[in-house]
């Protein structure tokens, strides 16, 4: 299993090349110039698992894709963008997004590749394999996260509730979230330092209602303890009118983990039914229509 403190490493360095087959024929030396490939995350892509692809067309002509793969060693499989063709204009961008596969978590420096089949109006066309620019750095950041839910499931599984509970702490009412936690007896052990707050909702101290950035929990789990519950209580974090319009990665509950000395934040993904009655919750609090 790969070092997660080589990785921790591995995101602050130039990353070596790696490469990904076409999708047709001999590939191309490189893109056509003017044209270029970027990938990025959006806050509403992480719960998805999403990734975009930027294509962007700064030649004189239209270009159509016709296929789009992305590959790195650091997931499983490369994926491809679903759709059958695009085309556009220039002087223009657009994101073509692709589902990631699951981490590989290998003790590589993974680098991502595109491999691209295109034309461009009345000049050439083909396939090429490009490194694409990470606009935000999120790949390296991303494998730690990935990777440290590998280690943590290795240890535990931990599951949010199918419902929430409430509860109230100096007559401050609570959104109790019951996590799970079922150690797989496969050797190990992890530590839950804390829980943090999100964007639209606070951690709360449980014994007296106020609102804490981080709550400290030092819990050690081994990986032969007995099945228990974690349960995380919540306020809201604001309540302006647009708190929930806005809403993106507000109703993940983010634990800070360390395993095997490296520490990451764990985000547990609240189901749907779940995030609605944390929506209906802050707007009961908050007293919004």
């Amino acid at each position: 299993m790969i070092s997660r403190a080589a990785l921790a490493v591995g995101a602050t360095v130039a990353l070596a090349m790696s490469g990904c087959a076409p999708l047709s024929g001999p590939a191309d030396t490189a893109l056509p110039s003017g044209i270029s490939i970027s990938v990025y995350q959006t806050r509403t892509d992480v719960a998805e698992r999403r990734l975009e692809v930027a294509v962007r067309n700064d030649t004189e002509r239209v270009l159509t894709i016709t296929g789009l793969v992305f590959d790195s060693p650091q997931f499983a499989a490369p994926v491809r963008w679903v759709k059958d063709s695009t085309r556009i204009r220039p002087g223009t961008e657009v994101d073509l997004p692709v589902l990631l596969a699951d981490a590989s978590c290998t003790d590589e420096r993974p680098v991502a590749t595109v491999t691209l089949d295109y034309s461009l109006e009345g000049a050439q066309s083909g396939t090429a394999v490009t490194q694409p620019v990470d606009r935000i750095d999120r790949l390296p950041e991303l494998e730690l996260e990935d990777c440290i839910a590998v280690d943590v499931a290795a240890i535990a599984e931990i599951t949010p509730p199918a419902a929430l509970r409430f509860g109230t702490a100096a007559g401050v009412e609570l959104a109790l979230i019951d996590l799970a936690v079922a150690p797989t007896g496969a050797g190990g052990s992890l530590l839950i330092d804390s829980v943090l707050s999100t964007t639209l909702l606070e951690v709360a101290d449980p014994g007296v209602g106020a609102g804490l950035d981080e709550l400290p929990l030092d819990l050690t789990v081994d990986s032969d303890d007995a099945d228990s519950v974690l349960t995380v209580a919540m306020l809201p974090g604001r309540c302006d009118p647009h708190s929930i319009a806005e809403d993106k990665r507000g109703t993940i509950v983010p634990l800070s983990v360390i395993v095997d000395g490296v520490s990451g934040i764990l985000y547990l993904t609240t189901a749907d039914a779940v995030r609605a009655e944390l929506y209906a919750f802050v707007k009961r609090v908050c007293g919004l229509p």
